[in-house]
């Protein structure tokens, strides 16, 4: 029986296919070389077949960057909501100061009040507080139990917010 080392296979397969005296084919061992364009021809009937487009080429070197221009719409902000006018509120929450002032008691021609209140984030009020050198203490009472039964829509922020001003007061004649 012949035995045959590995690389006397190899050198005999080799010069098997090298034929007489031809240099072997770069792309494989007996396969003809073709060029690609004759072995394609797209079928236009086909709704598969990518269309061919007629290019043009373009020498090495000349091709430019494309400048790639993005527009973003910007849609106007609206604008912010006016700023929440607290002293009003507390003025509309206390009333008329004449009310709290007990028989026999003037209201002055100017009267300054200043409130504070403490206002929760649903709108109640916990704590209040007038004070005015012209009215009794009585009527800051009054006028301090009128504004803690009160009611505001609830503050925009989290939690609680504290609102003080100064209220100005002028006494009018009525015919």
């Amino acid at each position: 029986m012949l035995r045959f080392s590995r690389y006397t296979l190899a050198a005999f397969l080799l010069l098997s296919a090298c034929g007489e005296d031809a240099p072997p084919d770069p792309r494989g061992v007996g396969v003809p070389a073709r060029p690609l364009a004759e072995t394609y021809e797209p079928d236009p009937q086909d709704p598969l077949t990518p269309p061919v487009h007629n290019l043009q080429k373009i020498p090495v070197g000349t091709n430019r960057p494309r400048t790639v221009v993005e527009r973003r719409i910007q849609e106007p902000q609206p604008d912010p909501p006016p700023e929440r006018d607290w002293e009003s509120e507390l003025r509309g929450a206390l009333g008329s100061p004449a009310s709290c002032l007990e028989p026999g008691e003037e209201l002055p021609e100017n009267l300054a009040l200043r409130v504070q209140a403490y206002v929760t984030s649903s709108g109640r009020i916990t704590r209040g507080y007038v004070s005015s050198r012209s009215v009794s203490a009585a009527a800051e009472r009054c006028l301090r139990e009128r504004l803690e039964a009160s009611h505001f829509a609830p503050p925009e922020e989290t939690g609680g917010r504290r609102i003080s001003a100064t209220l100005q007061f002028s006494r009018q004649v009525v015919d």
